[in-house]
């Protein structure tokens, strides 16, 4: 998931231990994420995810 829990609820300056309303929260960001794919025509991917470069044979 891009959003954290933890970082919609510091952006919308919630406690961390309000915990009422966790699904609602996570669904509104999953949608978020969704319908900013959806407008860029892209895939998002999150910052922390690692990526590697594979090369089967270098062309010369």
């Amino acid at each position: 998931m891009l959003l954290t829990l933890d970082e919609i609820k510091a952006h919308c300056r919630l406690e961390a231990d309000f915990n009422e309303e966790d699904n609602v929260l996570n669904l509104i960001g999953q949608a978020v994420v969704q319908s900013t794919e959806t407008y860029l025509n892209r895939k998002l991917y999150p910052l922390r995810q690692k990526y590697r470069l594979r090369i089967e044979r270098a062309y010369t």
